[in-house]
């Protein structure tokens, strides 16, 4: 962990980081920091509150002296990610680190793409969970084989289940003014490589436009960034049978 020293190059290794930590709730400390009036036992600014301004240590008031030493301590100090190993490589003071780590791009759990629904899990639990609790609403598929959709012109999106390997695709569509951008991803920390996959659109049996491309990893149906490819569908290939239109899609995943 670094420290305020003038010198910036002096680094200092905290034997046991959880002297940073609130001795009360366990977390780790922010600012402000108080002490208590005569034993300088310490304590965070919402534990003063709660244990009503006595220290639990020595019964002597607190919540009116700040520990300004222990707040520079805390406000310069760094560690690493826990995620480190997957690919982050921010430095966070300790005081923000748990706050860092449950939005950290690079952790390895993944978010339910069904709307409404917050369970977040490793893409495994991710994959068992959907199929327990959402299972009708996925199409499931055999990889490295061509299977057909119905694409609505108005779907924004459409979950895939492959049956063998326990992986979640998202078909994404939008609606353009040439026509309607689809794409695909994979539900899984972004760490990962994609997957090879081919999108067919055909219209009236013979025009057809085509893709292939690899999925983008993603964690989280909101977390879908601008895709690096894309199938731009001309707005004739939909029906005009309804209001929706629609029209049939054929999907390959290559999960080799």
């Amino acid at each position: 962990h670094k420290t305020g020293n003038p010198n910036p190059n002096v680094v200092v290794t905290l034997s046991n980081p959880g002297l940073l930590d609130c001795p009360i709730c366990f977390e780790p400390l922010t600012v402000p920091v108080f002490q208590c009036d005569q034993n300088g036992h310490l304590a965070c600014s919402s534990c003063c509150t709660k244990i009503k301004n006595i220290c639990p240590s020595c019964s002597c008031p607190i919540g009116s002296n700040r520990c300004s030493a222990m707040e520079k301590v805390v406000e310069s100090s760094t560690t690493s990610c826990r995620n480190k190993k997957y690919g982050c490589t921010t430095p966070v003071t300790y005081n923000k680190k748990n706050e860092h780590e449950r939005t950290c791009k690079y952790s390895p759990t993944c978010s339910c793409p069904y709307l409404g629904c917050k369970f977040v899990s490793s893409t495994m639990e991710l994959y068992l969970h959907y199929i327990n609790d959402h299972g009708d609403s996925a199409i499931e598929f055999v990889s490295d084989n061509f299977f057909t959709i119905t694409l609505k012109k108005y779907n924004k999106s459409i979950v895939l289940r492959e049956r063998d390997v326990s992986t979640l695709f998202i078909l994404h569509n939008n609606v353009d003014a040439l026509g309607n951008v689809v794409s695909l991803s994979c539900i899984q920390p972004i760490f990962k490589e994609g997957f090879m996959y081919n999108l067919v659109a055909r219209h009236r049996g013979s025009d057809s436009v085509k893709l292939r491309s690899v999925t983008q990893s993603i964690r989280s149906l909101q977390g879908y960034p601008r895709p690096r490819s894309l199938l731009l569908i001309p707005q004739e290939f939909f029906s005009s049978d309804s209001n929706d239109g629609q029209l049939e899609m054929d999907v390959r995943v290559h999960m080799a």
